[in-house]
């Protein structure tokens, strides 16, 4: 397969990523009577952006955002990227530097939405986190069935993780 067609399908599927998390944040908005003032949805990315597959998840992010703001947003809601490198792959796996990524997004940035494309054991943690902020959190490359069983075994804790394979 060539390399270029590779890179487009990728495109392609993260693109259709921020759509749907910007489709289903604006809903989540309106359902919790979201302040009217608020006129962005916070997307953020949480990756090791030293390794390839990090580095193409930002991108991705970044060219759907963009594309999505030149069309007029979703619902009128321009899309804000932010990113933080969660050094999972190229730093011997260490939790405590993704956790911190992952708190920063969610503290300082406050984004509405996070992507990561980390794995085990690391998205357990990502789960309980976001499910305390009461945000939504897509696991790009989230193969494991454990993730959505935490999801069947307690959908109210952790009704706000989704995953793509």
């Amino acid at each position: 397969m060539d390399s270029k067609a590779l890179t487009k399908i990728q495109s392609i599927i993260l693109i259709f990523i921020i759509v749907v998390a910007g489709v289903v944040s604006v809903f989540y908005f309106y359902l919790i009577d979201y302040s009217q003032s608020k006129n962005t949805i916070k997307i953020g990315v949480l990756a090791d952006l030293d390794m390839h597959m990090g580095k193409s998840v930002l991108e991705g992010v970044l060219l759907a955002a963009e594309q999505i703001n030149a069309e007029g947003g979703i619902l009128g809601l321009k899309i804000e990227v932010f990113s933080e490198d969660s050094d999972w792959e190229s730093h011997a796996q260490d939790n405590v530097v993704a956790i911190m990524a992952l708190n920063k997004l969610l503290d300082v940035y406050n984004v509405d939405i996070v992507i990561t494309s980390d794995g085990l054991p690391l998205m357990f943690s990502y789960q309980d986190t976001v499910s305390d902020y009461e945000k939504i959190l897509f696991g790009v490359a989230a193969t494991s069935d454990e993730y959505t069983q935490r999801v069947l075994d307690d959908y109210p804790k952790y009704k706000y993780f989704f995953r793509f394979i």
